[in-house]
């Protein structure tokens, strides 16, 4: 704080008294008016200066009150920017009067701008993947109860792509405990879902063939075993082995072998029905599941598998013929739990191998 108003008070009340005392010297009104200026300016000095620090405190506090509003609204423009340009909006549902406002960054998510969804309340909902609706309900039903909430759903752009977001929502009460408002932040995360859908199909899928690993294989055998129980229906697991692939792999080198295991992972999908759940167990050994099936079905199937493997595959532009051994456990003969059918399946299949190529047997 400075000293500007005080020396400008005080300066302009010594100006002010000496004139008076030139003045009244010249007229010789008073032979003492020296001394009585003096005890004048002693006495009433205080109350200019006063007033000057009065003024100087004044001014201090509007610098500073200047500067304050300078950076809130500086603040306030860096986050208005980093909102409208970042995939994230903010939202808020006025319930005293049912009025919505969002931030423009819902613009760059949407697609649509900030005014047609506070105009329009129904288009909002209208961008809800169908599939999504329930879930986004019950998380608005958390908000309306007074629970802080959070949801992740798939949203419908203004150009019809597809996108995911995530929203928390915080309820806003008044004195009384009312609830009047529902505030929030939404995000677009849309790579991050992708990032982790890849992630997970990486944990479940052979890296070379696409296929389902072992550990898939086993999450879905649980599933399948358990809607075989409740339908009362059977379930065939299928062991697929090549016979004399490490010979092949060796011989011709792995990239060639890789190729060969892809053109497989591709001829039994094709040789199965939709419905049917072809993986890799490892190596050259796959494990084909089959839902509600029959004996005979299971067959034809083996055949239908067996017939595909006539035909020679043709990598790098080479013919190479490949014969496989089909070992079949049945649910509920051969077994009621995930490792006694493929360990069934296995013994199944050492006894077609021994039998020849191109051979399928049921366990015994």
């Amino acid at each position: 704080m400075g000293y500007k108003g005080r020396f400008l008070v005080c300066s302009i009340t010594i100006i002010t008294t000496i004139g008076w005392l030139i003045y009244l010297y010249i007229e010789e009104e008073s032979t003492n008016a020296f001394f009585e200026i003096l005890i004048f300016l002693f006495f009433f000095l205080p109350v200019p200066w006063w007033l000057g620090k009065q003024y100087d405190k004044a001014n201090y506090y509007l610098k500073k009150l200047k500067q304050r509003s300078e950076e809130l609204q500086q603040n306030k423009s860096e986050l208005e920017s980093l909102f409208n340009n970042s995939a994230s909006y903010l939202w808020s549902n006025d319930l005293t009067c049912q009025k919505i406002t969002v931030s423009k960054g819902i613009e760059k998510i949407y697609g649509y701008n900030a005014k047609e969804f506070e105009n329009d309340y129904n288009l909002w909902l209208s961008t809800i993947y169908p599939e999504d609706k329930g879930k986004v309900s019950s998380y608005y039903k958390q908000l309306f109860l007074g629970i802080p909430s959070k949801c992740e759903w798939r949203f419908i752009r203004k150009d019809g792509k597809v996108r995911w977001i995530e929203s928390f929502g915080t309820p806003i009460f008044d004195k009384e405990k009312n609830l009047v408002k529902l505030n929030g932040v939404a995000y677009d995360i849309t790579e991050r879902k992708h990032s982790e859908e890849k992630l997970q199909h990486m944990a479940f899928h052979d890296n070379l063939t696409g296929l389902p690993n072992r550990q898939m294989l086993y999450i879905y055998l649980k599933k399948a075993l358990a809607k075989c129980k409740r339908n009362d229906t059977m379930l065939a697991v299928m062991f697929v082995d090549l016979n004399k692939f490490k010979m092949i792999n060796d011989t011709k080198g792995h990239d060639f072998g890789d190729k060969l295991l892809i053109e497989v992972s591709e001829r039994l999908i094709k040789s199965v029905r939709e419905c049917d759940f072809v993986s890799r167990k490892s190596g050259d050994e796959f494990i084909i599941v089959l839902e509600d099936i029959t004996e005979v079905q299971a067959k034809i199937i083996s055949e239908r598998i067996i017939k595909s493997f006539s035909f020679p595959f043709f990598i790098n532009g080479e013919e190479q013929n490949v014969y496989v051994s089909i070992g079949i456990s049945i649910y509920p003969y051969d077994g009621d739990n995930i490792d006694t059918l493929i360990n069934n399946s296995d013994k199944a299949m050492y006894l077609a191998k021994r039998l020849g190529n191109n051979i399928y047997q049921y366990f015994k």
